[in-house]
């Protein structure tokens, strides 16, 4: 699909789940997972740049940056996607983000405002605690 239409972010969004899966089959080589995650951030990045309302595309970015440790530019997709959020997506992304010791508070009063709010999608509030109680 990407080859027919370069810059469709549905056909990036495809290829870079089609990697994270590859990937989290675990049948891959360190070398082959490391560049199938690097693929993945670059389509999704790419796909961002293209349609910056693209929830599964920008929340998908921050979860690879955080895993890889680059908070910053978790924070930078984080701005991007963020007003394109409703509160409880807005507020457990950034729970995940300041899930570190040196911004406890931002990640405590995120966590505060993310139990005030209404969701129906109950894994918003697990994965926030989950990132929370992992710091």
């Amino acid at each position: 699909m990407v080859k027919l239409d370069p810059n469709n972010p549905v056909s990036l969004n495809f290829r870079a789940h089609a990697a994270l899966v590859e990937v989290d089959q675990g049948r891959l080589s360190v070398s082959d997972r490391a560049r199938r995650l690097r693929q993945a951030k670059e389509d999704l990045e790419h796909a961002a740049q293209l349609d910056p309302s693209d929830k599964f595309c920008g929340m998908t970015l921050i979860d690879l940056h955080l895993a890889d440790g680059e908070v910053n530019e978790a924070h930078e997709a984080f701005e991007r996607i963020a007003p394109f959020l409703d509160d409880a997506e807005r507020l457990s992304q950034d729970v995940a983000i300041n899930a570190q010791p040196e911004r406890d508070e931002q990640c405590r009063r995120a966590l505060t405002k993310l139990c005030a709010t209404q969701s129906e999608n109950a894994s918003l509030y697990y994965n926030a605690f989950a990132r929370a109680r992992a710091w």
